[in-house]
């Protein structure tokens, strides 16, 4: 009788290892069918790229490996991401403009410069032609008797004014632009905002919170399954997508999205000190294009938030004190010409694509009215 259970329950447990081995066995097939399918082509590019560390990186929060490192500015726009339409959008130098720029000194060609973090480079947005950097330029061709407008996009999400500032010195004397439009204002509070709030003094660099994109790093962190296993990549992307894990985080060492009061006391952290290494950043902007002749448009940003409200409103009052049209420097305030923005924007701060084209035919409005494009920001 012993023996007959003993024999019994073995040949249970020999069933259920059976079963087990066959249920992980029809998990891997069912998940390596979804993982190869067309559909989760981002989520294959996601582990190619951050487990064989080749260049050109990722956004987590899409699996788009929209992001890559960059040695001086935590990080840039992948030269290699390709959009869901298969499109690649950015071009080699990490800018989000399909030409490498090799035609843009071409006789009777101008170019238009734009800076700023996700609003300007339009994260929710495609399609170049629909952010409105792109749509400038179109409207620029539709209604400019002017040379050709190239408009650069010189944004990458997540930026701060003094990433930009970096990327626009560098820059400046090779592209040579007839304008410059800075659409900044918000993630000038990131670093307050997404730093652990026990730190109470923030350096001007940022020396002290935010730390360049390192994809090792992230690597490091995926579960043992999602690197062996197809079943443990699904599932582990799944749970990524839907947590909207996103890669600003580890610039800022952060392991869960920022709470409520968390920004509240980030942003308390800004006093005049703060005030005037975050503005510094603009009068440098400023000066780097009167240094050149170059007529400089300052865009308040509109921001739908109470907890950031009296902050946007302070840094667009700054702002707002730059304007020296003697020095060519203009300051559109968008901000406070758009009161109700309902349907311009996707959450509080990231246009539609209705809300780029609105925004971009404003600027443009602004600029033939006030900057006279088609005549004096030609450079010869």
């Amino acid at each position: 009788m012993i023996i007959t259970r003993f024999f019994r329950k073995r040949q249970t447990m020999q069933w259920i290892i059976l079963i087990f081995v066959a249920l992980i066995g029809a998990s891997e097939i069912v998940s390596y069918i979804i993982y190869r399918s067309r559909s989760f082509r981002g989520l294959q590019l996601f582990y190619g790229q951050l487990l064989r560390k080749k260049y050109g990186r990722d956004d987590i929060r899409t699996f788009s490996l929209r992001y890559a490192e960059h040695p001086f500015l935590a990080m840039t726009a992948n030269p290699d991401f390709k959009n869901s339409l298969g499109e690649k959008i950015h071009n080699k130098y990490g800018f989000r403009h399909k030409s490498d720029f090799s035609n843009i000194h071409d006789s009777g060609r101008m170019m238009v410069y734009c800076a700023g973090g996700s609003s300007t480079y339009c994260n929710f947005i495609e399609r170049n032609e629909d952010t409105w950097p792109g749509v400038l330029e179109s409207e620029f061709s539709k209604n400019l008797e002017a040379p050709i407008v190239s408009v650069i996009n010189g944004a990458v999400s997540g930026w701060t004014s003094l990433q930009s500032l970096i990327r626009f010195s560098a820059w400046v004397d090779v592209l040579k632009p007839a304008l410059v439009i800075i659409y900044h204002g918000k993630n000038d509070f990131a670093p307050f905002v997404n730093s652990d709030t026990s730190i109470p003094e923030i350096y001007p660099d940022y020396g002290n919170v935010m730390f360049s994109l390192q994809l090792d790093s992230l690597a490091r962190k995926l579960p043992v399954l999602s690197r062996y296993t197809y079943t443990g990549k699904v599932l582990y992307g799944l749970y990524v997508n839907r947590k909207y894990v996103n890669v600003t985080w580890a610039i800022y060492n952060q392991s869960r999205p920022t709470s409520k009061d968390d920004c509240i006391k980030g942003l308390e952290r800004i006093g005049d000190k703060e005030w005037e290494f975050i503005i510094s950043r603009y009068r440098s902007f400023k000066s780097l294009c009167n240094d050149r002749g170059i007529p400089i448009l300052f865009v308040t940003q509109k921001v739908v938030s109470e907890i950031y409200e009296p902050y946007m409103n302070e840094i667009n009052s700054r702002i707002k004190l730059l304007e020296a049209r003697n020095d060519r420097c203009y300051v559109y305030d968008f901000a406070s010409e758009f009161k109700d923005i309902k349907g311009l924007l996707y959450d509080s701060v990231h246009f539609t694509p209705d809300g780029a084209r609105i925004f971009a035919e404003h600027v443009r409005k602004y600029i033939v009215d006030n900057i006279l494009i088609s005549g004096s920001c030609v450079r010869t």
